[in-house]
């Protein structure tokens, strides 16, 4: 029986790069593609990246999951660079396969001429939205307000303060959380470098907000609110969002909708200003929108309606949208309403959205909205344990025996379990 997986990258994790390159060759000699992967990881470590890139792509050509990722930041090292590798494709096939780090690369590469690349402030203004549609990227919330500051992309300085006060909310929330500890060290960089970006374009802000300038009231608004520049000034701050919303500034809109219905105000007025965000494609207001049609809050109560707008936030990346237009379609049950629903909640377990991913794993299992796919069902309950959800591991195990080993196999590929599932199968049958 060849080596599991996981053994390879444990023995990485020691600093064994020998061991666990024998044991990723044993694995891909007995014809599992994802070992080419932890080859790419042994090539790193022993500074070939022309290797690891080699391995990195020829991985993402076998459909190994985050193997187009691996590609892209191989392809970026300054050692392949200087050995004039065609970084941009990689860049694009990853940001396709839903990584933000390739997208906010791909933006730059666009909007600054690098990698080959001829300038394309259009497609870098693409690139850095798909990034921040992805998870919210900090980092490509930096960039885009730094391309704005320099004039490579439209917004100048106080589009760039705004795409910096993005970027310390986005970082905020991600250092509060702690769910990325690992990353405390550079979010914490960010931020202060968000800081200091604020700081410095205040007086540009200042200036541009007396002359009636609708956004610079906005982020004047976020700053005074969220002590962005010092301590909080709620009544300033109100003077700004004011100011703001009566220009139809569509994020201010948003905010000031948010601010109504906390405060138990008038709620037709609440939705006449998400409407003006939705109207701005503004994902959050769409979504804020969605809700108040669905109760019949502040406008007439209307389904149909509702799902569209979820259907317009998930289209530009939110993922709670996404799955409320999964379970109204649902409801619906029109022709072909379930076959969408299913397509909505794969699209949020691609997020890694984990109730989306055990629901569309239930939906694999039972047959809605398309074949049934148990396969498919254990790889995705198997992935949500392995983000810590084991509620789907009882079924699981339910449709295990039904399953021949290569179709154990599969669906560990599928949860990217690294063979963990796999072996957990092979001791409970070798019992």
């Amino acid at each position: 029986m060849r080596p599991w997986l996981f053994s390879g990258y444990d023995r990485l994790h020691l600093g064994d790069v020998a061991g666990a390159r024998a044991l990723f060759l044993e694995i891909q000699a007995a014809g599992d593609a994802r070992a080419l992967l932890g080859l790419a990881r042994c090539a790193e470590r022993n500074g070939d990246p022309g290797q690891a890139l080699s391995l990195s792509v020829a991985a993402a050509e076998a459909s190994v999951p985050r193997a187009t990722a691996s590609a892209a930041a191989a392809a970026l090292d300054p050692g392949n660079a200087s050995a004039g590798v065609a970084v941009f494709p990689h860049l694009v096939r990853a940001a396709q396969d839903g990584s933000s780090f390739a997208a906010n690369h791909a933006a730059l590469a666009c909007a600054r001429g690098l990698h080959g690349q001829p300038t394309d402030a259009a497609l870098a203004e693409t690139w850095l939205r798909t990034a921040v549609e992805i998870d919210g990227d900090p980092a490509a919330w930096l960039n885009y307000g730094d391309l704005r500051e320099d004039g490579l992309l439209p917004g100048g300085p106080v589009g760039a303060a705004h795409c910096y006060t993005e970027a310390v909310s986005s970082l905020r929330q991600r250092i509060e959380s702690a769910a990325e500890p690992h990353l405390a060290p550079w979010h914490q960089h960010l931020l202060v470098s968000a800081f200091a970006k604020l700081h410095v374009g205040r007086g540009v802000m200042d200036a541009a907000a007396r002359s009636g300038d609708a956004l610079a009231h906005f982020v004047q608004y976020r700053c005074h609110a969220e002590a962005l520049w010092e301590a909080p000034d709620p009544d300033l701050a109100r003077r700004h969002l004011e100011a703001a919303v009566s220009a139809g500034q569509p994020d201010a809109c948003a905010h000031a909708a948010d601010q109504v219905l906390e405060s138990g105000g008038d709620p037709a007025r609440a939705a006449e200003l998400l409407r003006l965000a939705a109207e701005a494609d503004i994902p959050g207001a769409a979504f804020a929108l969605a809700g108040l049609c669905l109760r019949g809050f502040g406008l007439a109560a209307d389904a149909d309606r509702a799902i569209a707008l979820y259907q317009r936030a998930a289209a530009r990346g939110h993922v709670r949208a996404m799955t409320m237009a999964a379970e109204l379609l649902d409801q619906r049950g029109g022709e072909g309403d379930r076959a969408l629903a299913t397509l909505c909640l794969r699209k949020a377990a691609r997020r890694e959205h984990v109730p989306a991913m055990l629901a569309a794993a239930r939906r694999a299992r039972d047959g809605v909205g398309g074949d049934a796919d148990p396969v498919a069902a254990v790889g995705g309950f198997v992935a949500c344990q392995r983000r810590g959800c084991g509620d789907g591991m009882r079924e699981a195990w339910a449709l295990e025996p039904g399953l021949t080993e290569g179709e154990i196999a599969r669906s560990d590929w599928l949860a990217d379990a690294d063979d963990r599932w796999l072996a957990e199968v092979a001791a409970h049958r070798a019992r």
